[in-house]
């Protein structure tokens, strides 16, 4: 492994990282309630218990990332530490989970959506319609204005590739949609 190429990640990709993995965090929200209901009084000590356990995994990680720098993350670290078709079922399970998130958090929002108009403006509208329309939304606006999270690797050319574009040649995208890199969505 030769590392990550310095100046790869800059402080603004770093925090949309961030920010983008923050939306599994409002299971917290979501999920209070019902550990309440499982757990009773002991709630506060299970969630104790829940961070601690979270603690170690974020220290193994660290740990992981300090001997073996790289962008793959838990396909490096599995392909490194228990080999090679651990790591390829690995990196394949979170492309998996990746997949997955996007359609269960567009699910939820449309769901949460149907909920509050039907109860306060007694409008009956499908939670599916309601994903629809903000998962366009999400797309037009990453569309347009993705560029700004990270000039670098946003831009025309793949700069560590040298080639132009990633799924799109540049002569064939809509005028609106040049600005766009998709793997930024």
């Amino acid at each position: 492994m030769s590392g990550l190429k310095k100046g790869a990640i800059t402080l603004v990709g770093a925090v949309a990282a961030t920010c983008a993995f923050m939306g599994p965090a409002t299971s917290i929200y979501f999920n209070t309630g019902m550990g309440v209901q499982n757990a009773g009084n002991a709630f506060g000590f299970a969630f104790l218990v829940a961070m601690v356990a979270m603690l170690f995994v974020a220290y193994v990680i660290a740990q992981f990332a300090k001997k073996l720098p790289s962008s793959g993350f838990a396909y490096t670290f599995s392909v490194n530490g228990l080999g090679a078709k651990p790591g390829f079922l690995t990196g394949w399970l979170l492309v998996g989970g990746y997949a997955m998130l996007a359609p269960m958090l567009l699910s939820a929002i449309g769901y949460f959506l149907h909920l509050f108009f039907s109860t306060y403006f007694h409008i009956n509208i499908s939670w599916g319609i309601f994903s629809i329309i903000v998962g366009a939304i999400v797309l037009i606006l990453s569309c347009m204005g993705c560029h700004a999270i990270d000039s670098r690797r946003l831009g025309h050319v793949d700069y560590r590739s040298g080639r132009h574009g990633r799924f799109f040649h540049h002569g064939i995208r809509p005028r609106w949609f040049r600005r766009c890199d998709v793997s930024c969505i």
